[in-house]
């Protein structure tokens, strides 16, 4: 069973699938690989989501109300901070 997953430079990432074919993730790592939103990944027993170099703005309203550390990068746009709410940690990569 996977639990912990990193994904780098993948230009055609599909979320859906990836959440499809890991269910069990608890640890996933985005680098370089652009996502619009991370809605496919709402559902999924994340812990940690780490989401750097991502050439597009990131919806990341999907994860209000959850409990996990968000990990970004200042040089990323990011969409629905503010709606997060406090059990969401955020860590900032330079």
């Amino acid at each position: 069973m996977v639990t912990s997953l990193r994904l780098i430079g993948n230009q055609h990432l599909d979320l859906r699938r990836v959440a499809e074919l890991f269910p069990n993730l608890h640890d996933l790592w985005l680098y370089n690989s652009p996502v619009g939103s991370v809605e496919p990944l709402s559902a999924l027993p994340l812990e940690l989501l780490g989401v750097y170099g991502n050439q597009k703005a990131v919806d990341l309203t999907p994860l209000a109300g959850r409990m996990l550390t968000l990990g970004l990068s200042r040089d990323d746009k990011h969409l629905g901070l503010e709606n997060l709410g406090p059990r969401v940690k955020l860590k900032y990569v330079e």
